[in-house]
C-alpha cells in the first residue's frame, strides 16, 4: 500500500515537472470534463438506466442474498459496538469470529468462513455495505442467488488462506476481500458481455442468411416440382407462335427431358379437352409434399395473363428475413449502468487502500470471483447457471481450499510455553532463595541446596526446552523469541550447576592433620580451597549474568 503511493506519488511529480503549463491546463480541463460526465452519470441515470432496472427487476423481483449478508453483517457488528472492550482490540475481533493463524489452522477452519462477515470500524462497515448494494443486486438478479453466495464465501474463504500464509499471527477479516469476490464475477459478467455483442450479432445475422437462403431453395424446389407435374401429362406441348415453347427452356435448364412441338396457325386457342386430344379419363390423384415452415411461391398458369407464358402467382407468407428483435432476450449492462458502478468501486478501492485491505490477499479473492465468472456467467445475461454447474465449480475451489489448508495446518502457538517459560524462572527463583534462607539458619545443609538445584530446579529446565525444541510449523515472526528462550533455559541450566558445584566446594574450612602437620600447610590447603570457591562463586555469577540477559529477550511482539 505505501509502496502504491509513493509510486503515485512519483509519478504524477514527473509529469509535473515535465509539463508546460498549457499543457497541464489541458489536462485538468479534460478530468473536469470526465469528472462532470461522471457525476451526470451517477446523478441522472436517464430512461435507459432505468429500462436496465426494470429488466434486472422482471428477472428476479425480490433480493435474498444480498440483504441477508448485510444483515449479519450489521448483527455482528452491533454485537461488538455492545461489547466494553474496543472495537480495535484483537481480542474482541477474535471473540467475534475474526480469523488468528494460531486459532484457525489447530481447529478453528470455521473462522474462515465468519470472518468474511467481521468488520473492524463502522467506515468499513458502510464502505463495504455500499459496495454490496450496487454490485449484489446486479448480479443476484443477473447470475443467480447461488453464484452469489458460492462467490462471497469463496472469495472471502480464499482471502483469510492467503492472510494465514502472509500474515500468520495477525487477526484478520475476509470482508473485502469477499467484495472484491463480487467484483470479479461482475468483470467476468461484462467480458462475456463485450463478447456476445462482438460476435454474438455476426452469429445471429449468419444464422438468418442461412436460414432465408434455405427458404429461397426450399421455394425454388417447389416450383420446379409443380413444373415437372405439369410437364408430365399426355405428350402434348403448350402452343407458340414461335415453335418453342417455355416448356423447352424448363426442360433444357433444369434437365427435363426434350418434348415435340405441335405448331400451329396464329390465334389457335389453347389446347383443351373437347379437342379430343388429351385423354378425358381422369388422372389419378397425386400427393405432393410442400414445406412445413415455408410455403414457397407456386406457379399456376393464368388464361388472363396470356398464352405465351405462365404467370407466376405467389401463395402464402413471404420468405423470412433476419430481425435482431426476434434474437432471444439477454440483459446486458448498460454504458450508463457501468459508470455508476466504476464510480463506486473507485471509491471502495481507495478507500480500501488507505485502510490496507488491498493487498494480495483481497486480490485472490477479486481473482477467484473472476475465475468464477468465466466458467459461470458465460450464458448469464440470457440464463442463470444451473446447479450443477455452481456445484461443480464450488466443488473445484473447496479441493483447491482443504490443499491450501492441508499445508498450513497445526501453526505452533508459542505464547503458552513462552509464558511457561517466564513461570518456571519466577518459581525456581523462589525456591532457590526460601533454600538458601534455611542453609544460613542452618536448618539445610549445603549439600541439600546443592541437590535442590541440580535434582529440582535444573530438570525442570530441561523439560521445559524439550517441549521448545518440540514446537512445529513455527511462524516467523516466533521463531527469534523461541530461539532466545532455548538459549536462556540452557544458560539457566548451567548457572544452576555451577551453583550447585559452588556449594560443594564451599564446604568449609580444611580440618587440622592429626599427626601435627604445621600451621604453613594447613594455611596453604585453606588459601587453595578459598580461591576454588571463588572461581566457582565467577563461575556461577557470569553464566547466571549471562542466562538472565538471555532472559530479558524472551519477550513476545
Amino acid at each position: 500500500m505505501t509502496f502504491i503511493v509513493i509510486l503515485l506519488a512519483v509519478v504524477g511529480f514527473v509529469a509535473y515537472r515535465v509539463s508546460s503549463p498549457e499543457q497541464r491546463e489541458h489536462a485538468i480541463e479534460i478530468a473536469i470534463a470526465r469528472l462532470r460526465q461522471l457525476m451526470i452519470a451517477v446523478i441522472e441515470p436517464g430512461p435507459e438506466h432505468d429500462a436496465f432496472c426494470d429488466a434486472l427487476r422482471a428477472r428476479t423481483l425480490h433480493l435474498v442474498v444480498t440483504p441477508a449478508i448485510i444483515f449479519i453483517s450489521a448483527e455482528l457488528f452491533i454485537g461488538m459496538r455492545s461489547g466494553t472492550a474496543a472495537m480495535s482490540d484483537p481480542a474482541t475481533l477474535v471473540g467475534w469470529g475474526a480469523s488468528l493463524g494460531t486459532l484457525t489452522t489447530n481447529g478453528g477452519w470455521w473462522r474462515l468462513v465468519t470472518s468474511t462477515f467481521v468488520h473492524i470500524s463502522a467506515m468499513h462497515l458502510v464502505v463495504g455495505v455500499a459496495a454490496l448494494i450496487q454490485v449484489g443486486r446486479i448480479l443476484e438478479r443477473v447470475v443467480g442467488r447461488l453464484t452469489v453466495v458460492a462467490v462471497y464465501l469463496s472469495a472471502g474463504v480464499f482471502t483469510g488462506l492467503v492472510n494465514l500464509s502472509s500474515h500468520p499471527l495477525a487477526v484478520t477479516v475476509g470482508s473485502s476481500g469477499a467484495v472484491f469476490g463480487l467484483y470479479g464475477l461482475l468483470i467476468a459478467l461484462l467480458i462475456w458481455q463485450t463478447f456476445h455483442e462482438w460476435r454474438g450479432t455476426w452469429h445471429t445475422q449468419a444464422d438468418a442468411d442461412t436460414t432465408v437462403s434455405e427458404a429461397k431453395v426450399g421455394a425454388e424446389r417447389h416450383v420446379l416440382d409443380t413444373l415437372q407435374l405439369q410437364l408430365d401429362r399426355p405428350q402434348l406441348d403448350t402452343w407458340s407462335p414461335t415453335g418453342v415453347g417455355p416448356a423447352d427452356h424448363l426442360r433444357q435448364n433444369y434437365g427435363g427431358p426434350p418434348k415435340r412441338h405441335v405448331k400451329a396457325e396464329d390465334g389457335l386457342p389453347p389446347l383443351d379437352a373437347s379437342w379430343g386430344l388429351v385423354d378425358e379419363t381422369p388422372a389419378p390423384a397425386v400427393e405432393t409434399w410442400s414445406p412445413p415452415v415455408v410455403r414457397p411461391s407456386a406457379e399456376t398458369w393464368d388464361p388472363a395473363a396470356g398464352a405465351s407464358s405462365p404467370a407466376i402467382v405467389q401463395l402464402g407468407p413471404a420468405a423470412k428475413t433476419w430481425d435482431p428483435a426476434l434474437a432471444g432476450p439477454a440483459t446486458t449492462v448498460p454504458l450508463v449502468a457501468m459508470k455508476r458502478i466504476g464510480a463506486g468501486a473507485a471509491v471502495f478501492l481507495v478507500y480500501s487502500m488507505l485502510g490496507g485491505f488491498a493487498g494480495a490477499a483481497e486480490f485472490t479473492g477479486l481473482l477467484v470471483g473472476l475465475m468464477y465468472g468465466l466458467v459461470l456467467a458465460r450464458r448469464a445475461g440470457e440464463q442463470e447457471p444451473t446447479r450443477r454447474q455452481i456445484g461443480f465449480v464450488t466443488a473445484v475451489a473447496g479441493v483447491v481450499v482443504v490443499a491450501c489448508a492441508i499445508t498450513l495446518r497445526n501453526i505452533a502457538d508459542v505464547k503458552p510455553e513462552i509464558a511457561r517459560v517466564l513461570a518456571i524462572e519466577e518459581r525456581t527463583t523462589a525456591a532457590y532463595r526460601s533454600g538458601t534462607e534455611a542453609f544460613r539458619k542452618g536448618r539445610l545443609s549445603a549439600e541439600a541446596l546443592a541437590q535442590l538445584a541440580e535434582r529440582t530446579i535444573v530438570p525442570e529446565l530441561q523439560a521445559a526446552d524439550a517441549r521448545l525444541k518440540a514446537l512445529s510449523n513455527v511462524p516467523p515472526e516466533h521463531q527469534p523469541v523461541v530461539a532466545d528462550a532455548r538459549e536462556y533455559l540452557r544458560l539457566r541450566s548451567a548457572s544452576w550447576r555451577a551453583h550447585a558445584e559452588a556449594l560443594r566446594r564451599a564446604g568449609g574450612v580444611p580440618e587440622r592433620a592429626a599427626d601435627g602437620a604445621t600451621d604453613g600447610s594447613w594455611r596453604l590447603q585453606a588459601e587453595a580451597r578459598f580461591r576454588s570457591n571463588l572461581a566457582a562463586m565467577g563461575t556461577v555469577e557470569g553464566t547466571e549474568r549471562a542466562s538472565l540477559e538471555a532472559f530479558q529477550r524472551v519477550r513476545l511482539p
